[in-house]
C-alpha cells in the first residue's frame, strides 16, 4: 500500500497506475482518469459523498464505488444542539456579559435603588 498526503490532479493517473483499489477523498476520478486505470476495481471515497467520481463510467466498467455513510454523524448532532442552545440561551452573550464583571455587580445600588438590568447582546 502506498499513501500520499496530497495528490495534485496532474499526478492522479501516475500515482494510481496499476492499482486495483483506491481510497481517496478529494482527488477527482473522472472519465479520463478511469479510462487510464484499467486494473481498477474499487474506489473508496473517505467522505460522505462521492461527487469526485464519475459513477456512471465506474459502474459501466464494473468498478465498485463506496463512501463513508456515517462520517462525522456525532459531530453534526453536537453542532446542531450547540447552535440551538446558542440561539435560545445566548451563552456567548452571557459569557461576554460576565467577562465584563457585570454578573458580579449587585442588582441594587448601595442606596437600595433598583439597578437597570442590561441584558447581554
Amino acid at each position: 500500500m502506498t499513501v500520499y498526503e496530497r495528490t495534485p490532479a496532474a499526478l492522479t493517473v501516475e500515482r494510481a497506475a496499476g492499482a486495483q483499489a483506491l481510497l481517496t477523498n478529494k482527488v477527482v476520478l473522472g472519465a479520463n482518469e478511469l479510462a487510464a486505470l484499467p486494473e481498477l476495481r474499487y474506489i473508496g471515497v473517505l467522505a460522505t459523498g462521492y461527487n469526485v467520481v464519475d459513477t456512471a463510467v465506474a459502474g459501466a466498467r464494473g468498478i465498485v464505488v463506496t463512501n463513508v455513510p456515517a462520517y462525522s454523524t456525532p459531530s453534526v448532532a453536537q453542532q446542531v444542539f450547540a447552535l440551538l442552545l446558542e440561539l435560545t440561551a445566548v451563552p456567548a452573550g452571557t459569557r461576554r456579559w460576565c467577562g465584563r464583571g457585570a454578573g458580579a455587580r449587585p442588582r441594587t445600588s448601595a442606596s437600595g435603588r433598583a439597578r437597570r438590568w442590561n441584558w447581554p447582546g
